[in-house]
């Protein structure tokens, strides 16, 4: 178990009617704003929190998939 500094982050997704709140990491945070699906997104807050470092790298990776596919279906966008 890591003992992390966990950042509280609001964000409300293009087309959401309401906000989401969560507990994420600085370089989560980071790759949560590279989405260009968020609308808005800030710092409300922090947490220390002890987090496997699995489940800290699985979070990382679903943000990098995202990321990843995003890109994919916006590009195909932008070319038709």
């Amino acid at each position: 178990m890591t003992e992390s500094l966990l950042l509280d982050v609001r964000y409300k997704l293009k087309g959401d009617k309401a906000p989401i709140t969560v507990s994420i990491t600085e370089k989560q945070y980071v790759n949560l704003l590279e989405l260009p699906v968020i609308e808005t997104c800030e710092i409300i807050g922090q947490t220390k929190k002890e987090i496997p470092s699995q489940t800290i790298e699985k979070f990382n990776q679903r943000i990098k998939t995202a990321c990843r596919e995003n890109e994919i279906s916006h590009t195909k966008y932008l070319i038709q």
